[in-house]
């Protein structure tokens, strides 16, 4: 990003954020300078975001997870990206989620759809996910998500007990 004053211009370099799952699974925030991207960048925006987010084609294959996704399941980004999502969900949601991908291919938008996927460890994560569908003629959409893991074991555990 330029930033003028008097005059003078200088770059501004936006350092990147990361969110990392801890033992508990609670989540932290540290500064990274790994990797500098121009602040105006959609890839910028993509990365930095505290909230799950990825590319998928509507074949089932997922082209690109951020940071905060393969933080929350526990991966890396080799095993995540050029792979097939439907792995990443817990068994018996396998056939809902080809259901709502379905029902994106067909233009229907998704809000807060809770599902459970695998962390690397074996543990299950509840991630809410919204999507709007492909643009007409692309086969690829970006689905946004939080981790809602914490509040279904609190709702479970006040409804047990």
């Amino acid at each position: 990003m330029e930033v003028a004053a008097g005059g003078a211009s200088r770059t501004v370099v936006v350092r990147h954020i990361r969110v990392e799952a801890g033992a508990t699974g609670e989540h932290s925030r540290r500064a990274c300078a790994d990797a500098d991207w121009p602040a105006d960048s959609i890839g910028w925006v993509f990365e930095r975001s505290s909230d799950l987010m990825c590319l998928c084609r509507l074949d089932g294959v997922l082209l690109r997870a951020n940071g905060t996704m393969r933080c929350v399941l526990g991966r890396e980004q080799s095993e995540l990206e050029g792979r097939p999502f439907i792995g990443l969900f817990a068994e018996d949601e396998v056939a809902r989620v080809q259901d709502l991908v379905a029902r994106l291919a067909c233009g229907e938008r998704l809000d807060r759809v809770s599902v459970r996927m695998k962390h690397s460890c074996g543990d299950e994560r509840v991630i809410e996910w919204s999507c709007t569908p492909p643009l007409p003629g692309a086969d690829t959409f970006i689905p946004i998500g939080r981790d809602v893991t914490a509040r279904h074991e609190a709702v479970r555990s006040l409804l047990s007990g």
